[in-house]
């Protein structure tokens, strides 16, 4: 598929790229809270910077 793409395309996907997307408090607590083993804790979990 790539090969397929004009060049103006394949230049654009060279370059790194940032994603982002908003994402609820509770979801995100939720999956920290998951992949942590926390489960019990998803509540208590806060973004620190």
């Amino acid at each position: 598929m790539y090969q397929a793409l004009s060049p103006e395309l394949k230049a654009t996907f060279s370059q790194p790229m940032r994603i982002s997307r908003y994402l609820p408090q509770a979801i995100w607590q939720n999956y920290v809270a998951t992949a942590t083993g926390r489960t019990d804790a998803a509540d208590q979990i806060s973004w620190m910077i």
